[in-house]
């Protein structure tokens, strides 16, 4: 049987793997808007003063903010302690139902010499934390050589745990250090696991100072969506090491994550601010570190949808995310699905779908197909209705629009034809006419209507964050100080063989427009999602 299968007595041997839940700046961002505490992240602890002094570190930290300045210029940790005893013992094979004999060669060849290497540090429990450390790594570089399932996660943790069986447990019981190695394994799955959480919470009870294992405890909580118990374990792990980059990373997802249930919008931005402000320090300890400029940048959409709705936000994540693949040493998939949604949402969709494919490339088991195949569709049906009217009749569209009202002053607004629209931000403007026509984005975001105006002239209502359910074809619609632009998508257009080329106006939000007369509020404002970014995911 497998390691994994079993539980052996006081050893703290694992159980089943199916129990264990196997499956699936602005500028001077960070030295003056207050939302990190760079004298605590950017200082040496304890542990590492003597090698490097204050002056090193305030040196690299000035440099590294100058970095990050420059990134978002405006628009226009010490190891736990060793020591345990290893008893040497002879080196052991894989389980018969963890054969390699279920993979390809190519797959059976690539396990083997991570195996090869664990076996030469059987009797070096450093060496066996390295290579848990690494599990997850390991696992995103395999998933996207050889398209691997969970299950190769499920053997890294299952070599790692048998390794572990080789600790001389003289005492009777596993040290507070072995309880956190075989939890953190466990960890390295995608799902909850029972005995993860079991393990660590008895190694820092045991040893409350190994602030990896708090950072493991409050990821395994959070994957069974313990928000609060999560929080405070990541919390505890940032407190016992301020240079816990990736508890830092972990705390701002878990805060990101949570907002969507709060229902208060001053609790929402405080969780968002809260979020980006972890990732902003985790970045201040290595700016060389791909995953905190990926944080960073989610952070920032996140801040976007859910706090400030300005595109300098979206503009800033951008920035992050491509900070991030510059850097990276690992595969970033979700990155790259949530840089599309940056892009879609800017209406940039030459580049949404570039981001798109990259994403599927490195993890096809991200949604990518849908998205793809919805944005190409609803720039064909767009263009398509645009210069068709809606496919309306012309005598259906005019006596439609006979209860336009003319031209003239309303709403403190000027409102005018579709032709005297400039390109750009058309400020103390509006345009007003009758819906021709319907169609989804991805999630309904956008939802896109096209007008008609009193001339029978035609163009793209983009709606983003605005619960448009009930909004239907013959109402009519204003748009106040709208924002004109030219949309074409030359991709779309090689995947569809048709010109995608029309005239659109965005809207931020529901309180840019009047429906049949009634200005919208707040309550029709809605959110997006983003592609999952736990750790163990």
């Amino acid at each position: 049987m497998g390691f994994l299968a079993r539980l052996r007595g006081k050893s703290g041997r694992s159980k089943r793997a199916s129990q264990s839940g196997a499956s699936a700046k602005n500028d001077r961002s960070l030295v003056d808007d207050g939302s990190c505490n760079t004298a605590e992240v950017a200082s040496p602890s304890a542990g590492d003063a003597g090698e490097r002094g204050h002056a090193g570190h305030a040196a690299d930290s000035a440099k590294q903010h100058e970095e990050v300045a420059k990134t978002f210029a405006p628009q226009a940790s010490a190891s736990p302690a060793g020591g345990e005893a290893v008893e040497k013992a002879p080196q052991t094979q894989l389980p018969a139902e963890l054969s390699s004999e279920q993979l390809n060669p190519q797959e059976a060849e690539a396990l083997r010499r991570v195996e090869e290497k664990l076996a030469e540090n059987l009797d070096d429990l450093d060496a066996i934390q390295e290579f848990i450390d690494n599990i997850y790594i390991m696992k995103m570089e395999f998933k996207v050589k050889f398209a691997l399932r969970e299950h190769f996660a499920v053997r890294l943790a299952d070599r790692a745990l048998q390794a572990l069986d080789y600790v001389d447990l003289s005492e009777g019981a596993p040290s507070a250090r072995v309880l956190y190695l075989r939890g953190k394994a466990l960890d390295s799955l995608s799902s909850h696991s029972s005995e993860a959480e079991e393990l660590l919470t008895k190694a820092v009870k045991l040893d409350p100072s190994i602030q990896d294992a708090w950072s493991c405890l409050g990821n395994v909580l959070w994957k069974k969506r313990d928000a609060k118990a999560a929080t405070e374990c990541l919390r505890t792990a940032v407190k016992t090491d301020g240079r816990n980059a990736d508890a830092r990373r972990q705390l701002s997802k878990v805060l990101r994550a949570q907002c969507s249930a709060l229902r208060d919008a001053g609790a929402r931005k405080e969780a968002i601010e809260d979020g980006l402000k972890e990732a902003k320090a985790a970045l201040a300890i290595d700016f060389s570190d791909a995953e905190s400029w990926e944080t960073v940048g989610t952070s920032y959409v996140a801040r976007f949808f859910h706090v400030s709705r300005s595109t300098d936000d979206l503009h800033n994540a951008l920035k992050a995310y491509t900070k991030a693949a510059a850097l990276a040493k690992v595969p970033l998939p979700d990155m790259y699905f949530n840089k599309a949604t940056v892009h879609y949402y800017l209406a940039e969709f030459d580049s949404a779908i570039a981001s798109l494919k990259h994403a599927a490339d490195l993890d096809p088991s991200l949604p990518v197909s849908e998205f793809w195949q919805t944005t190409v569709g609803l720039l064909v049906k767009v263009a398509r209705s645009v210069e068709g009217k809606g496919g309306m009749k012309r005598k259906r569209l005019v006596q439609m629009l006979k209860s336009i009202p003319p031209s003239g002053k309303r709403h403190d607004r000027d409102f005018v034809l579709l032709s005297a629209l400039q390109a750009g931000h058309n400020a103390g403007k509006a345009i007003e006419g009758k819906v021709v026509a319907v169609a989804d984005g991805v999630s309904s975001i956008p939802v896109v209507f096209v007008l008609a105006d009193k001339n029978m002239d035609c163009i793209a209502v983009m709606l983003y964050n605005v619960k448009a359910d009930k909004i239907t074809v013959g109402d009519t619609l204003a748009v106040l100080d709208p924002e004109k632009e030219t949309i074409e998508s030359r991709l779309a257009a090689l995947e569809s063989g048709q010109s995608l080329v029309f005239d659109a106006i965005k809207v931020k939000g529901p309180s840019a427009l009047i429906v049949n007369g009634a200005r919208l509020g707040d309550d029709h404002f809605s959110l997006p999602g983003l592609a999952i970014d736990t750790k163990g995911a």
